[in-house]
C-alpha cells in the first residue's frame, strides 16, 4: 500500500505547476478534442436563432489573469451553441454589474456563484434561476479544520494562529472565514490570524496541517471528503471544528420575460441532457464542476437562509470579492 505520509511529503517537496499553465493546456486540449464535434452539432440548428448574450461573473475565475479567464469561458459558449443553436457572445463582469445588466435586459444569460445570485435577486426580483451547476454536492459548505490533538473547539479559539486558505476554492470559503473574523471582533483576517497562507490546493493544505506547518485550514466540504477517501490515515489526524451555513450552488440565471415558456423548457431539457454526455463532462471539468441540473425544490429556502447570515454587501466595491485576503508573497506557502 502506498504510504500516505510519503504521498503528503512528495506533494510538498515537488514543484507545483502554476494553475495558468495547467489550465492553458486543458483548454487547448478541450478545444482540439471537442470544438469540431460541437460545431457540427450546432450546424443542425436553425441559423435564424438569435445571438444569446452570456455573461459570467469574474469571481468564478478570480485567481487567474483576464486572458486565461476569457479562454476558460469559451467552452460554455461552445456547449450553448451545440445544445441550443445560434451564436453566443461571452463576456465577464463583476457580480453587481451582472445583476444590473441581466435585470436591464442587456444580458440574456448570467452565470453566478449561488450567493452572488442571492444578492442580485434580492435587489432585482425579476431574476430567475434556470439551472444549477456544482461539484459533487448541490449544497456548499466550508469547514474549519485543525489537528485532532488541538484543543480548539470554535473559531475564536484560533486567534493568533496560522491559517491555510487553499487556492482554487469557491468564494463561500473566503466569505465564511471573513465573517467569522468579523464576529470575533477583527475586520481583517490578517488581524485575527498570525498568518494566512494560500497553498495551491486542498490536499497540500491538509497535508501541511497534519505536518504542523499550519494550525488550521478553511476548506470546502467536498475537498475534505475527497481527502478522507484518498488519505484515510492522515484524515484521522485532523478534525472539523466548525462548518459554515449551507451555501447555494452556482446558478445559470435569466430575467423573467426574456424567454417564453417554451424556450425556457427547451433550455432546461437540453442542458440537463447534455450534462450527462462525455464531452460536456470534459468541459465541466475545466470549471471544477461535475453536474448541471434543474433547480432543486429547496433552492428558494437555501437562498432565504443564506441571506440571513450573508446579506448583500453594503457597497458595489464590497461585492467584488477580492482575489484573496493575503499578499502575493504568501501564496503557495
Amino acid at each position: 500500500m502506498r504510504d500516505e505520509k510519503q504521498a503528503g511529503s512528495a506533494s510538498d517537496s515537488s514543484p507545483v505547476p502554476h494553475p495558468s499553465s495547467l489550465l492553458k493546456t486543458a483548454v487547448a486540449l478541450s478545444f482540439g478534442l471537442v470544438s469540431v464535434t460541437l460545431a457540427a452539432a450546432a450546424d443542425s440548428e436553425p441559423a435564424t436563432r438569435p445571438t444569446t448574450r452570456i455573461a459570467i461573473v469574474k469571481t468564478l475565475f478570480r485567481e487567474f489573469p483576464e486572458p486565461l479567464m476569457l479562454a476558460l469561458m469559451e467552452p460554455f459558449g461552445l456547449l450553448w451553441k451545440a445544445q441550443i443553436g445560434g451564436h453566443s457572445e461571452l463576456t465577464a463582469m463583476d457580480p453587481a454589474d451582472l445583476g444590473e445588466m441581466l435585470a436591464d435586459g442587456k444580458v440574456d444569460i448570467g452565470v453566478f456563484h449561488g450567493i452572488e445570485f442571492a444578492w442580485a435577486q434580492q435587489k432585482h426580483r425579476e431574476l430567475r434561476p434556470l439551472f444549477i451547476a456544482y461539484n459533487k454536492q448541490p449544497h456548499l459548505r466550508a469547514c474549519l479544520v485543525v489537528r485532532a490533538d488541538d484543543k480548539a473547539s470554535v473559531f475564536v479559539d484560533l486567534k493568533g494562529k496560522s491559517l491555510a486558505l487553499p487556492q482554487g476554492q469557491r468564494i463561500h470559503c473566503q466569505l465564511f472565514m471573513e465573517r467569522e473574523c468579523r464576529k470575533s471582533g477583527q475586520q481583517r483576517p490578517e488581524e485575527f490570524f498570525s498568518q494566512v497562507s494560500r497553498p495551491p490546493n486542498i490536499e497540500v493544505a491538509l497535508d501541511r496541517l497534519v505536518d504542523g506547518v499550519y494550525q488550521a485550514a478553511v476548506v470546502d466540504v467536498v475537498g475534505l471528503d475527497s481527502y478522507e477517501h484518498r488519505k484515510p490515515t492522515r484524515f484521522g489526524q485532523i478534525k472539523t471544528v466548525q462548518k459554515s451555513e449551507i451555501f447555494p450552488a452556482s446558478v445559470v440565471a435569466y430575467r423573467a420575460g426574456t424567454f417564453d415558456s417554451a424556450t425556457v423548457d427547451l433550455l432546461k431539457q437540453r442542458m440537463s441532457a447534455a450534462a450527462k454526455n462525455r464531452l460536456t463532462q470534459q468541459l465541466l471539468t475545466l470549471w471544477k464542476l461535475t453536474a448541471i441540473e434543474p433547480v432543486p425544490l429547496d433552492f428558494d429556502e437555501t437562498i432565504m437562509n443564506i441571506l440571513k447570515s450573508y446579506p448583500p454587501p453594503v457597497s458595489h466595491h464590497d461585492l467584488q470579492i477580492r482575489p484573496s485576503s493575503v499578499s502575493s508573497a504568501q501564496r503557495n506557502q
